[in-house]
Protein backbone atom coordinates (compact mmCIF):
# COMPACT_ATOMS: atom_id res chain seq x y z
CA UNK A 1 0.00 0.00 0.00
CA UNK A 2 0.95 3.54 -0.90
CA UNK A 3 1.59 5.77 2.15
CA UNK A 4 -1.88 7.90 1.24
CA UNK A 5 -3.81 5.04 1.37
CA UNK A 6 -2.25 3.52 4.65
CA UNK A 7 -3.13 7.17 6.18
CA UNK A 8 -6.18 7.21 5.07
CA UNK A 9 -7.64 3.30 5.53
CA UNK A 10 -6.40 3.96 9.25
CA UNK A 11 -7.73 7.36 9.61
CA UNK A 12 -11.37 6.86 8.10
CA UNK A 13 -12.12 3.35 9.11
CA UNK A 14 -10.84 4.23 12.24
CA UNK A 15 -8.91 1.42 12.80
CA UNK A 16 -8.08 0.67 16.53
CA UNK A 17 -4.24 0.41 17.57
CA UNK A 18 -3.08 -0.81 20.13
CA UNK A 19 -0.03 1.34 21.28
CA UNK A 20 1.31 -1.49 23.49
CA UNK A 21 0.99 -4.58 20.37
CA UNK A 22 4.18 -6.22 19.30
CA UNK A 23 3.07 -5.07 15.79
CA UNK A 24 2.78 -1.55 17.10
CA UNK A 25 6.17 -1.74 18.77
CA UNK A 26 7.68 -2.65 15.73
CA UNK A 27 6.93 0.41 14.42
CA UNK A 28 7.72 2.85 16.91
CA UNK A 29 11.57 0.88 17.16
CA UNK A 30 12.15 1.43 13.34
CA UNK A 31 10.64 5.22 14.31
CA UNK A 32 13.41 5.21 17.40
CA UNK A 33 16.22 3.76 15.03
CA UNK A 34 15.91 6.38 12.35
CA UNK A 35 15.86 9.08 15.13
CA UNK A 36 19.17 7.23 16.71
CA UNK A 37 20.56 7.43 13.16
CA UNK A 38 18.93 11.57 13.03
CA UNK A 39 20.89 12.27 16.13
CA UNK A 40 23.98 13.30 14.37
CA UNK A 41 22.54 16.01 12.47
CA UNK A 42 21.50 17.82 16.07
CA UNK A 43 23.91 19.53 18.10
CA UNK A 44 21.74 19.83 21.56
CA UNK A 45 20.01 16.49 22.20
CA UNK A 46 18.46 14.64 25.27
CA UNK A 47 20.55 11.71 26.18
CA UNK A 48 17.79 10.83 28.70
CA UNK A 49 15.18 10.62 25.89
CA UNK A 50 17.51 8.01 24.33
CA UNK A 51 18.32 5.95 26.89
CA UNK A 52 14.96 5.71 28.24
CA UNK A 53 13.45 4.42 24.86
CA UNK A 54 16.33 1.86 24.93
CA UNK A 55 15.38 0.42 28.32
CA UNK A 56 11.65 0.64 27.32
CA UNK A 57 12.35 -1.98 23.95
CA UNK A 58 14.57 -3.73 26.04
CA UNK A 59 11.53 -4.75 28.34
CA UNK A 60 8.16 -4.45 26.31
CA UNK A 61 9.92 -6.01 22.90
CA UNK A 62 8.90 -9.95 23.16
CA UNK A 63 10.16 -11.66 21.32
CA UNK A 64 13.59 -9.48 20.89
CA UNK A 65 16.19 -10.70 17.82
CA UNK A 66 19.48 -11.09 19.44
CA UNK A 67 21.20 -8.43 17.22
CA UNK A 68 18.48 -5.86 18.29
CA UNK A 69 19.00 -6.66 21.77
CA UNK A 70 22.78 -6.01 21.24
CA UNK A 71 22.32 -2.62 19.41
CA UNK A 72 20.25 -0.90 21.90
CA UNK A 73 22.36 -2.61 24.96
CA UNK A 74 25.22 -0.87 23.29
CA UNK A 75 23.54 2.57 22.32
CA UNK A 76 22.18 2.15 26.26
CA UNK A 77 25.65 2.54 27.70
CA UNK A 78 27.05 4.59 25.21
CA UNK A 79 24.32 7.46 25.72
CA UNK A 80 25.49 7.53 29.07
CA UNK A 81 28.97 9.81 27.64
CA UNK A 82 27.71 10.45 24.22
CA UNK A 83 26.70 13.99 25.23
CA UNK A 84 30.14 15.00 27.08
CA UNK A 85 31.51 15.47 23.43
CA UNK A 86 31.99 19.25 22.34
CA UNK A 87 29.30 20.72 19.55
CA UNK A 88 31.73 21.58 16.57
CA UNK A 89 29.93 23.94 14.60
CA UNK A 90 32.48 25.11 11.86
CA UNK A 91 31.62 26.73 8.52
CA UNK A 92 32.31 24.84 5.35
CA UNK A 93 36.00 24.85 4.63
CA UNK A 94 36.09 22.65 1.73
CA UNK A 95 37.26 24.77 -1.81
CA UNK A 96 35.34 24.16 -4.46
CA UNK A 97 33.92 21.25 -6.00
CA UNK A 98 34.95 17.74 -4.16
CA UNK A 99 35.83 15.37 -6.88
CA UNK A 100 36.65 12.60 -5.10
CA UNK A 101 33.85 9.82 -4.03
CA UNK A 102 33.66 10.05 -0.11
CA UNK A 103 31.72 8.03 2.61
CA UNK A 104 31.60 10.60 5.01
CA UNK A 105 30.24 14.16 5.61
CA UNK A 106 31.16 17.23 4.14
CA UNK A 107 31.45 18.52 7.64
CA UNK A 108 33.76 15.20 8.62
CA UNK A 109 36.00 16.75 5.69
CA UNK A 110 35.99 20.19 6.96
CA UNK A 111 37.19 18.94 10.13
CA UNK A 112 39.90 17.01 9.17
CA UNK A 113 40.72 20.11 7.57
CA UNK A 114 40.52 21.99 10.40
CA UNK A 115 42.76 20.18 12.58
CA UNK A 116 45.26 19.78 10.15
CA UNK A 117 45.55 23.22 10.04
CA UNK A 118 46.01 23.32 14.02
CA UNK A 119 48.30 20.60 14.23
CA UNK A 120 50.54 22.04 11.10
CA UNK A 121 50.81 25.05 13.35
CA UNK A 122 51.81 23.60 16.68
CA UNK A 123 53.97 20.54 15.85
CA UNK A 124 56.30 19.23 14.27
CA UNK A 125 57.93 15.90 12.39
CA UNK A 126 55.07 13.93 13.60
CA UNK A 127 53.45 10.89 12.25
CA UNK A 128 49.60 11.27 11.42
CA UNK A 129 48.01 7.57 10.66
CA UNK A 130 44.93 6.62 8.39
CA UNK A 131 43.38 3.22 8.58
CA UNK A 132 41.03 2.46 5.58
CA UNK A 133 40.87 5.89 3.39
CA UNK A 134 39.14 4.21 0.77
CA UNK A 135 39.36 6.36 -2.34
CA UNK A 136 41.22 9.13 -0.46
CA UNK A 137 38.62 12.06 0.53
CA UNK A 138 40.39 12.64 3.62
CA UNK A 139 43.60 11.63 2.64
CA UNK A 140 43.74 14.20 0.09
CA UNK A 141 43.05 16.94 2.91
CA UNK A 142 45.94 15.62 4.59
CA UNK A 143 48.15 15.66 1.94
CA UNK A 144 47.87 18.96 0.89
CA UNK A 145 46.95 20.77 4.43
CA UNK A 146 49.90 18.64 5.93
CA UNK A 147 53.10 20.21 5.23
CA UNK A 148 55.53 19.08 8.16
CA UNK A 149 54.94 15.44 9.02
CA UNK A 150 54.79 12.10 7.54
CA UNK A 151 51.65 10.34 6.62
CA UNK A 152 51.03 6.81 6.45
CA UNK A 153 47.96 5.90 5.02
CA UNK A 154 47.17 1.97 5.05
CA UNK A 155 44.59 -0.09 2.63
CA UNK A 156 44.14 -3.41 0.81
CA UNK A 157 43.09 -1.06 -2.17
CA UNK A 158 40.59 -3.94 -2.78
CA UNK A 159 37.50 -3.38 -5.26
CA UNK A 160 34.23 -4.60 -3.71
CA UNK A 161 30.96 -5.29 -5.14
CA UNK A 162 29.18 -2.37 -2.68
CA UNK A 163 31.21 -0.01 -4.10
CA UNK A 164 29.63 0.11 -7.56
CA UNK A 165 26.18 1.48 -6.13
CA UNK A 166 28.18 3.22 -3.69
CA UNK A 167 29.86 5.17 -6.51
CA UNK A 168 26.08 5.40 -8.39
CA UNK A 169 24.88 6.59 -5.35
CA UNK A 170 27.37 9.30 -5.49
CA UNK A 171 27.07 10.68 -8.74
CA UNK A 172 30.77 8.97 -9.80
CA UNK A 173 29.22 6.49 -12.19
CA UNK A 174 33.38 6.36 -14.05
CA UNK A 175 34.26 3.50 -11.67
CA UNK A 176 32.52 0.62 -13.43
CA UNK A 177 35.51 -0.63 -15.13
CA UNK A 178 36.49 -2.04 -11.76
CA UNK A 179 35.99 -6.19 -10.84
CA UNK A 180 35.50 -7.50 -7.54
CA UNK A 181 39.03 -8.42 -5.96
CA UNK A 182 40.80 -5.73 -8.27
CA UNK A 183 43.26 -2.75 -7.08
CA UNK A 184 42.27 0.67 -7.08
CA UNK A 185 45.25 1.84 -5.46
CA UNK A 186 46.61 3.42 -9.09
CA UNK A 187 43.05 4.96 -9.11
CA UNK A 188 43.89 6.48 -5.59
CA UNK A 189 47.14 7.67 -6.60
CA UNK A 190 45.73 9.66 -9.38
CA UNK A 191 42.84 11.14 -7.09
CA UNK A 192 44.93 11.94 -4.74
CA UNK A 193 48.65 12.61 -6.01
CA UNK A 194 50.08 12.00 -2.79
CA UNK A 195 53.14 14.02 -2.21
CA UNK A 196 56.73 12.57 -0.77
CA UNK A 197 55.57 13.39 2.81
CA UNK A 198 52.71 10.95 2.02
CA UNK A 199 53.07 6.69 2.42
CA UNK A 200 50.82 4.48 1.17
CA UNK A 201 50.75 1.12 2.45
CA UNK A 202 49.28 -1.48 0.79
CA UNK A 203 48.53 -4.51 3.30
CA UNK A 204 45.95 -5.90 5.44
CA UNK A 205 45.92 -3.47 8.53
CA UNK A 206 45.40 -6.06 10.94
CA UNK A 207 48.39 -8.12 10.17
CA UNK A 208 50.40 -4.83 9.77
CA UNK A 209 53.70 -4.34 12.14
CA UNK A 210 53.85 -0.73 13.25
CA UNK A 211 57.23 -1.25 14.93
CA UNK A 212 58.90 1.02 12.99
CA UNK A 213 56.80 3.76 14.61
CA UNK A 214 58.66 4.89 17.28
CA UNK A 215 56.73 5.34 20.72
CA UNK A 216 55.27 8.75 21.25
CA UNK A 217 55.66 9.65 17.54
CA UNK A 218 51.81 9.92 16.35
CA UNK A 219 49.75 13.14 16.64
CA UNK A 220 46.19 12.19 14.96
CA UNK A 221 44.97 8.56 14.07
CA UNK A 222 42.05 8.52 11.46
CA UNK A 223 40.39 5.27 11.90
CA UNK A 224 37.77 4.31 9.22
CA UNK A 225 38.58 0.23 8.27
CA UNK A 226 36.37 -1.34 10.64
CA UNK A 227 33.33 -0.93 12.90
CA UNK A 228 34.51 -4.20 14.30
CA UNK A 229 34.60 -4.55 18.05
CA UNK A 230 37.58 -7.58 18.29
CA UNK A 231 39.46 -5.51 15.15
CA UNK A 232 39.37 -2.31 16.54
CA UNK A 233 40.48 -3.99 19.89
CA UNK A 234 43.51 -5.41 18.24
CA UNK A 235 44.49 -2.40 16.66
CA UNK A 236 44.33 -0.24 19.27
CA UNK A 237 46.45 -2.42 21.04
CA UNK A 238 49.48 -1.92 18.98
CA UNK A 239 49.09 1.69 17.98
CA UNK A 240 48.23 3.17 21.54
CA UNK A 241 52.10 2.90 22.46
CA UNK A 242 52.77 5.60 19.30
CA UNK A 243 50.41 8.03 20.70
CA UNK A 244 51.42 11.34 22.70
CA UNK A 245 49.11 11.17 26.09
CA UNK A 246 47.28 14.41 26.37
CA UNK A 247 48.31 15.01 23.04
CA UNK A 248 47.03 12.72 20.51
CA UNK A 249 43.68 11.88 18.88
CA UNK A 250 41.98 9.95 17.65
CA UNK A 251 39.05 10.39 14.60
CA UNK A 252 36.23 7.79 13.89
CA UNK A 253 34.51 9.25 10.95
CA UNK A 254 31.28 6.35 11.02
CA UNK A 255 31.01 6.27 14.41
CA UNK A 256 27.40 7.79 14.29
CA UNK A 257 26.50 5.22 11.91
CA UNK A 258 23.35 2.87 13.39
CA UNK A 259 25.37 -0.48 12.75
CA UNK A 260 28.60 0.78 14.54
CA UNK A 261 27.90 -0.83 17.75
CA UNK A 262 31.44 -2.94 17.64
CA UNK A 263 32.91 0.88 17.75
CA UNK A 264 30.14 1.65 21.11
CA UNK A 265 31.28 -0.98 22.81
CA UNK A 266 35.11 -0.25 22.28
CA UNK A 267 34.70 2.97 23.37
CA UNK A 268 32.20 2.38 26.18
CA UNK A 269 35.27 -0.41 27.64
CA UNK A 270 37.90 2.42 26.62
CA UNK A 271 35.97 5.53 27.92
CA UNK A 272 39.00 5.99 30.51
CA UNK A 273 41.48 6.68 28.24
CA UNK A 274 40.01 7.77 24.93
CA UNK A 275 38.34 11.41 26.50
CA UNK A 276 35.27 12.73 24.28
CA UNK A 277 36.41 15.75 22.60
CA UNK A 278 34.56 17.09 19.35
CA UNK A 279 31.10 16.11 17.41
CA UNK A 280 30.69 18.01 14.14
CA UNK A 281 27.13 17.70 12.75
CA UNK A 282 28.07 14.06 11.59
CA UNK A 283 28.70 10.99 12.41
CA UNK A 284 31.82 11.77 13.28
CA UNK A 285 33.57 11.44 17.20
CA UNK A 286 36.99 12.43 17.99
CA UNK A 287 38.78 11.38 20.79
CA UNK A 288 41.48 12.57 22.92
CA UNK A 289 43.96 10.32 23.98
CA UNK A 290 44.83 10.15 28.09
CA UNK A 291 45.79 6.94 29.38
Amino acid sequence: MKQDEILSYLVNKKVFINPYSQDALIFSLCEFLISLQRRNSIMDFKVEHFTKKCDFFLKNLKPIEPWVKDLLENYKDYMKIDSEFKPFEEKNMLDGKFKIPKLVYPQTISYVKKKSIDINKEYSNLNIIELGPWMGSISDILNRYIMNHKIHVYDQFIWQDWMHTTCLELDHPNFEFFEEGDSFLETFKKLVQPRDHVKLYECDILKHDFEYLSLGSVILVIQDFTDDYDSMTSIWNKLKSKLIPNESILISPQFGNLNATGLLKFHYEYKSELIPLDRPQSTMRSFLYRP
